[in-house]
């Protein structure tokens, strides 16, 4: 098969119509003209750098497109790479290019990254018009809706920036204390280099040797300080280190004379450190006076100490903490938190820092810091005696997880009594919050039935009796024993029993209303509360009477107790059970909660002295 290829002298000037117009699409982008925003279609869309949302519309593109001028308001530079155009039709042409974006910001990622942009043209009428625009910046940090990951690169400059801030005050403070330390050191501090000159001289030397700083800068230390019958010994060993990079003086403690200005000699402890600096050695020589050694050892080895112990701390506080340890400013945005919140929720700091703290919490954490914010916030009198605010919230896991976390925060604030940001620290109590569920269940819940147990009862019944007293309101408290439930175990054993009590609190908690309460009060006795009944005692008895006769016919429905074996039913027992109920009905009266579960259980008794499977209500 033969191909013929033609030249097309209409798509050759097409072509070179669209590049142009390529071309001042990307002069007008480059210099962040907003007239671009008129090359657009009434019917454009188009993806944003991130390449996941499709805007539908040409003024919301518009929008996006002055967004981005906003944000980098600079020329940008743009090198090309490469650029291809394709016919869809007649009326349809791709023009698709790849190219480097250098902004006008010190970060040059972006630089490195290879962006490509895919414009479609479309002839409406006699112009050529863009309908859709997608442009991929191959980047992590772009953030929906953004073209460039400004936010991202912004706040990794900002935290750089404040880091070399923090670590250049640290050294300035760091030189700061050494040359304190040096000034008020006890023992005499002297620098030489490689050839024995001194170059510093602190004043313990000044007051131990004599000579004043300005005096000995440039002399030789051996002609300074040193004996004549010792300048030999010196010679030879500094020329020795030199060559060989060994001394047996080097970074020990030895004992010799030294000579003071008046040309009396005296001992000293000596010791001789050195360190390479470009390439040439220099040596520090710390001298003490024998006479006073024992307290200036001591001094010494308490400032190391101190100062090991600061380090040790802050690594343990730090980076070695298994408590979260976290600063955020005054937007609540994360700008340091330490390792333990990776161990501990999954998240790495570079996924922490920039994010907002409530992205950490459940919607409910979220509300209950809110209103510890809001209490926050108001100006204190004496901002120093602001403690550490604490509180517990539920946290997000980078895995789904939800854990409890007890925060410890405290505002910073200024001189005027306004927050500036927060830090503090956040410890997980996930196994004593679960403790502590676990006791409040034991403590007022049945472990059988789930039911509230005789001292959640009694707090309930005392609640009922003061809202009654309160609105007049009657209330009624039913007291139940099962008629047949001894022959079961009897014959079943305590775990078919057990099923048994389990499925009547069911039937019961089925039979009242949300706001009643339905309590194990022991073995196979039950106790129904309703609270807020009618006004009218006779109506109130009638309504707790149709209770009753509810519950009575429910429980007396035959039961089938289905036995399992590894997750399997294993057989089931069939069995008919009632139960007596007895029942009070109490308004605003002085009567004691023991005297309202006397009289139900009186007329319980009344009930299954009737012959069983009754209700009987006590006549007050």
């Amino acid at each position: 098969m033969k191909w013929v290829f033609m030249f097309d002298p209409l798509q050759t000037d097409r072509h070179r119509r669209i590049r142009s117009l390529f071309d001042a699409y990307i002069e007008m982008y480059a210099s962040r003209d907003e007239g671009l925003t008129e090359r657009f279609s009434e019917n454009f869309s188009g993806y944003t750098g991130g390449g996941d949302f499709l805007v539908k519309y040409r003024a919301q593109w518009a929008q996006i497109t002055r967004q981005d001028f906003s944000q980098v308001p600079g020329r940008i530079r743009i090198e090309m790479l490469d650029i291809a155009l394709q016919d869809l039709s007649p009326d349809v042409v791709v023009a698709t290019a790849f190219f480097h974006i250098h902004l006008p910001l010190p970060d040059h990622i972006l630089s490195r990254e290879t962006a490509r942009l895919v414009l479609i043209f479309r002839l409406e009428g006699e112009d050529w018009k863009i309908v859709h625009s997608g442009i991929s910046i191959p980047y992590s940090l772009v953030q929906q809706g953004e073209v460039y990951p400004l936010k991202g690169l912004q706040e990794r400059n900002s935290a750089l920036e404040a880091l070399v801030q923090q670590r250049t005050l640290a050294l300035r403070e760091s030189e700061s204390r050494l040359r304190s330390i040096l000034d008020t050191s006890l023992d005499a501090v002297i620098t030489m280099d490689q050839q024995g000159r001194i170059t510093d001289w602190n004043a313990s030397a000044q007051t131990m040797f004599g000579w004043t700083r300005d005096e000995t800068l440039g002399q030789m230390l051996h002609d300074t300080i040193t004996p004549q019958s010792g300048r030999a010994a010196y010679r030879q060993g500094m020329a020795h280190f030199l060559a060989t990079g060994e001394s047996p003086i080097l970074n020990r403690r030895i004992e010799v004379l030294a000579l003071r200005r008046n040309g009396e000699e005296f001992p000293v402890d000596l010791s001789i450190s050195a360190l390479r600096k470009d390439g040439c050695y220099e040596f520090n020589a710390f001298i003490a006076d024998t006479t006073e050694r024992s307290e200036k050892q001591e001094a010494l080895a308490a400032l190391a100490q101190r100062l090991k112990e600061s380090e040790a701390l802050y690594r343990l506080l730090t980076e070695d903490a298994l408590d979260v340890i976290w600063k955020a400013n005054r937007e609540l945005r994360i700008t340091y938190i330490s390792p333990a919140d990776e161990r501990l929720r999954g998240y790495a700091a570079h996924e922490v820092i920039g994010c907002h703290v409530f992205d950490m919490f459940t919607e409910e954490g979220v509300a209950v810091v809110k209103e510890l914010l809001s209490q926050a916030a108001r100006p204190h009198d004496d901002a120093r005696t602001e403690g550490f605010l604490t509180f517990s919230v539920q946290h997000r896991c980078k895995d789904g997880r939800l854990l409890w976390g007890e925060v410890l925060s405290k505002p910073e604030r200024n001189e005027q009594g306004l927050i500036t940001g927060y830090h503090g620290i956040t410890r997980e109590i996930t196994e004593r919050k679960l403790l502590e569920s676990r006791v409040h269940e034991l403590a007022f819940y049945d472990p059988l039935t789930q039911l509230p147990n005789r001292r959640l009862l009694n707090d309930r019944l005392d609640q009922s009796m003061t809202a009654s007293k309160r609105s007049g309101h009657f209330a009624a408290l039913l007291f139940l024993d099962l008629d047949n439930f001894k022959p079961l175990n009897d014959a079943h054993g305590h775990v078919v029993g057990d099923l048994l009590l389990q499925e009547v609190a069911r039937r019961l908690s089925a039979c009242v209303r949300e706001v009643d309460t339905v309590a194990r009060f022991g073995g196979d006795e039950f106790v129904v509360l309703l609270g807020e009944l009618d006004d009218d005692k006779a109506l109130s008895t009638e309504q707790a009477r149709a209770v009753a006769e509810k519950i009575r016919a429910s429980l007396s429905q035959p039961y089938r107790l289905v036995l399992t074996r590894d997750g399997k039913a294993d057989s089931v027992v069939e069995h008919r059970c009632s139960a007596s109920i007895g029942g009070v009905v109490f308004v605003n009266h002085d009567a004691s909660q023991e005297d309202i579960l006397k009289w139900a259980d009186a007329a319980m008794y009344q009930a299954k002295d009737a012959g069983r499977n009754q209700v009987r209500f006590h006549a007050s």
